[in-house]
């Protein structure tokens, strides 16, 4: 270790640290960043041609900072710049390479000429995820060129390459809209950012999305200047047009343009050339659940099926389409029928919109018609095997199963129409969800085994809780020892192992709560993260409803306070939950706060925001916005604005990045 930097290295240094924040003037500038007065320690390592003859010297210079200014462990950072000097045999420096801190990311390869005059400089940001350890010949494949400059004998500067600006692309639906916003180094949200690069090609302008990430290409389009849809090659004005009135589809090579004076849309491939002659009113991407292939629903005064190159299947004959796994519901005329992705009729028309249903599961629930007591039943017909099984009753299929009635009694049966749950006349309701769980509602039979009676007197005494003297009556639990107050019992269960549970809640939270109904409060019932929210409705004298989280495994997250709304699981582990509080003796005032996987409130609901971003949450208060981390700890008081707080929190990240407000160089 060393400490001791000669001038020559000293120099180098400086030019390490000129990225965005810096410039090229002493090396204090790098220190002070971190807020540091001198290195933590150097290492240095040099080879060599021969003795005596340098061949190669590397050296690296550690320092440190703590995130947020706050002098703990836990927010220590260690941080790094590193130059290696390449020499020739005859002693001559022929090259330079350095890394900016890993928080900058940026790599420099710098050459002399015999003179020792600097002939080229090559700038590079490092991939993310690549720049760790102290090593400074990185991978090329690491490496991303952004900047190429060259310099003459007289010392004038050529710039060779420069990598173009990035534009946020935003994703909406089955389609990817460009944007006039620049495309920040650091982001706060977790979301797979794409950005749009637009480079003058001479005759034609490319565009390349990209994922931000990995910087791998998602798509390449190309428009030449001479198109009939622009006006101007001027390309500020070309990213405004295309930012106003173009979306590209995400999955495949087609992009529609918006047509203002008559509100249609062109559809187009990747080089904005026309699929169609005309403009449609409407287009639609389908894709069959078995397939990679996709269609487009067009519509101009009635709707019809086409590939994606414009060749038609189902002609445009129909109103509305309905589509579920490889197959499409139509409507033409009042009537509907079912057709596959090659325009073949699989089920004939009717006028009735209930006669059948599709499901993802390429099954069709087809109601008989002849509603007399004796025929009323329903047909499950496997519109690719043609195989059909038929029961009472059923619900389309939910995933690999549906919920089907033999007689009186519910059960829930599989693709072949065996059952995985046998009819029981106690089951009331069943969810089911993508992941193969049941969801399914019983009727308490220790509850209804009482006399009806006895169940008006529970509800009086302990629902209502009307005065004993208006009743007259031995108290029921006294008569009746085992009586249990819940009307009906929920379980989850696991189709694909063959387990289940009954669902228990917490009794602090039911506190007063004799009988309650259970409800999975999420789209399409999907376990997001291994959880769904759980409404519960009780029958209590000043409750209407309160929420927890319900584990894929069946058991309850262990939230012992009532809460008004509980939203999805992240991937971190945390819920934003949402209180209801009376504030100025009359006005309801919504509070947020953030819970983990076991129940425990990490973020007290005392805020009118929280957020979760990848590095914390984002908290709103009475004073303005402010930041804790994942242990809930409040590193940013809230009395800021938000960008004050979006600067704090990526300044924790790269302490290089300029002051707020300051322009980015």
């Amino acid at each position: 270790m060393r400490h001791d930097l000669n001038a020559q290295f000293l120099f180098l240094l400086i030019f390490v640290v000129t990225s965005s924040g810096f410039s090229q003037d002493q090396l204090p500038n790098f220190l002070r960043s971190l807020r540091q007065s001198s290195l933590d320690s150097t290492t240095e390592v040099t080879q060599y041609h021969a003795p005596g003859v340098v061949k190669q010297r590397f050296i690296v210079m550690h320092s440190h900072y703590f995130a947020f200014d706050i002098d703990k462990e836990k927010f220590l950072r260690k941080t790094f710049i590193g130059v290696t000097k390449h020499y020739g045999k005859n002693g001559a420096l022929q090259k330079c390479d350095s890394l900016t801190p890993p928080e900058q990311g940026h790599y420099y390869e710098k050459y002399y000429a015999m003179d020792g005059a600097i002939s080229r400089i090559v700038t590079y940001r490092v991939r993310t995820g690549s720049a760790g350890g102290v090593a400074i010949n990185l991978p090329q494949q690491n490496l991303l060129r952004i900047k190429e400059v060259s310099f003459d004998k007289a010392g004038k500067e050529t710039v060779i390459y420069t990598e173009p600006p990035k534009y946020v692309v935003e994703k909406t639906g089955d389609y990817f809209d460009l944007t006039d916003k620049v495309l920040e180094d650091i982001s706060l949200e977790h979301v797979n950012t794409k950005y749009a690069t637009f480079e003058d090609k001479g005759k034609y302008l490319e565009i390349q999305i990209r994922d931000a990430s990995s910087d791998s290409m998602h798509c390449r389009l190309q428009l030449d200047y001479s198109n009939d849809l622009l006006k101007t090659n001027e390309q500020s004005a070309v990213r405004a047009f295309l930012a106003a009135y173009v979306k590209i589809f995400t999955d495949v090579p087609r992009l529609v343009i918006f047509d203002a004076v008559t509100s249609e849309y062109f559809i187009l491939n990747y080089d904005f050339k026309k699929i169609f002659k005309n403009s449609v009113r409407d287009v639609r991407l389908l894709r069959p659940a078995s397939s990679d292939k996709h269609y487009f629903w067009l519509c101009h005064e009635l709707c019809g099926l086409y590939d994606i190159n414009g060749k038609n299947i189902i002609p445009e004959k129909n109103k509305i389409v309905y589509p579920d796994g490889d197959f499409l519901k139509v409507t033409t005329d009042g009537a509907y029928a079912c057709f596959d992705y090659n325009g073949k009729m699989v089920i004939p028309y009717t006028n009735d919109f209930d006669a059948f249903n599709l499901s993802d599961a390429n099954i069709a629930l087809i109601y008989n018609t002849d509603f007399s007591e004796e025929k009323r039943e329903v047909t499950y017909t496997n519109l690719h095997t043609k195989e059909t099984f038929k029961f009472t009753s059923g619900m389309p299929f939910q995933g690999d199963f549906a919920v089907a009635r033999d007689g009186r009694a519910w059960g829930v049966i599989d693709k072949r129409g065996k059952w995985v749950i046998k009819p029981d006349a106690r089951i009331k309701h069943v969810e089911i969800t993508p992941d193969s769980l049941l969801f399914l509602t019983l009727d308490n039979s220790k509850f209804y085994a009482r006399t009806s009676e006895d169940r008006k007197y529970w509800y009086e005494k302990y629902v209502l809780q009307l005065p004993e003297s208006m009743q007259h009556k031995t108290d029921l639990l006294v008569r009746h020892p085992d009586f249990d107050p819940r009307e009906q019992i929920y379980v989850l269960y696991n189709i694909k192992n063959g387990t289940g549970d009954t669902i228990k809640i917490n009794p602090k939270l039911l506190d007063g709560i004799f009988s309650y109904n259970l409800y999975i409060e999420s789209f399409d019932n999907v376990f997001i993260n291994g959880f769904a929210p759980l409404k519960i409705t009780g029958h209590a004298k000043d409750l209407n409803w309160l929420y927890t989280l319900l584990c894929a495994d069946g058991s309850v997250v262990d939230i012992t306070k009532r809460y008004n709304a509980v939203g999805n699981m992240s991937k971190k582990g945390f819920a934003v939950v949402t209180k209801k509080e009376i504030v100025d003796g009359s006005r309801t005032k919504e509070f947020q706060g953030i819970i983990d996987t076991t129940g425990k409130e990490v973020i007290p609901c005392n805020y009118s925001s929280c957020r979760e971003n990848k590095y914390g949450f984002v908290i709103f208060g009475k004073k303005g916005w402010g930041f804790a981390d994942f242990d809930g700890e409040i590193l940013i008081a809230s009395v800021h604005p938000y960008q004050a707080v979006e600067w704090m929190i990526k300044k924790s990240v790269n302490p290089f990045i300029p002051p707020l407000g300051a322009p980015s160089k």
